[in-house]
C-alpha cells in the first residue's frame, strides 16, 4: 500500500498531507513545540485511541506534527495513520533505528515518544507531563558539568 505520505529511509519525501507545515518554523510555530513519534508493528486497534487523545493537543497548537514510525505492518495501520493526518514512515530493523529515523524526521523542539495504546486521557495532561517523558533537541550537544 502507497499511501501519499509514506517515507522510507534512503528515498526522496513524497507529497505530505500530515499536520507539519512545508515551510520553515516562524515565530508562530513556538507554539506548535511537540513531534509525537509512536512507534508501531500490527498496531490498527492501539492506535486509534492514542491518536484521538492527541486531537486536543493538535487543536491547541501544541503538537505540531505526529510521526508513526512503522516496521511493515501487514494490517490497517497506515489507514488509521493516514486518515488521521499523521506522517507515516515506513522503516525496517530495530525499534531503536525506526525511532531514531523519526526523531531525525521531526521538526519540532520537542519530542514525545509514545507507545501505541498510551492514552493521555487527562485535560492537559500534556501540561504536567514529568519532563523526563520528553527529549529536547537542540544544536549544539549537551555541555559538560
Amino acid at each position: 500500500m502507497n499511501l501519499g505520505n509514506t517515507k522510507s529511509p534512503g528515498n526522496s519525501p513524497s507529497a505530505d498531507v500530515s499536520l507539519r507545515a512545508n515551510t520553515p518554523p516562524g515565530p508562530r510555530d513556538r507554539q506548535r513545540m511537540l513531534s509525537v513519534i509512536i512507534a508501531t508493528l500490527d498496531s490498527e486497534r492501539a492506535l486509534v485511541p492514542t491518536l484521538a487523545a492527541l486531537v486536543p493537543g493538535a487543536t491547541t497548537g501544541l503538537i505540531r506534527e505526529v510521526l508513526i514510525a512503522d516496521a511493515g505492518s501487514r494490517d490497517e495501520t497506515a489507514v488509521v495513520a493516514d486518515i488521521a493526518g499523521c506522517n507515516f514512515l515506513t522503516i525496517e530493523g530495530p525499534l531503536g533505528r525506526r525511532l531514531k529515523f523519526a526523531a531525525d524526521q521531526a521538526r519540532a523542539s520537542w519530542l514525545l515518544f509514545l507507545r501505541p495504546g498510551t492514552v493521555l486521557d487527562t485535560p492537559g495532561a500534556l501540561k504536567c507531563c514529568p519532563l523526563e517523558w520528553f527529549y529536547a533537541r537542540f544544536a549544539t550537544p549537551w555541555a559538560s558539568p
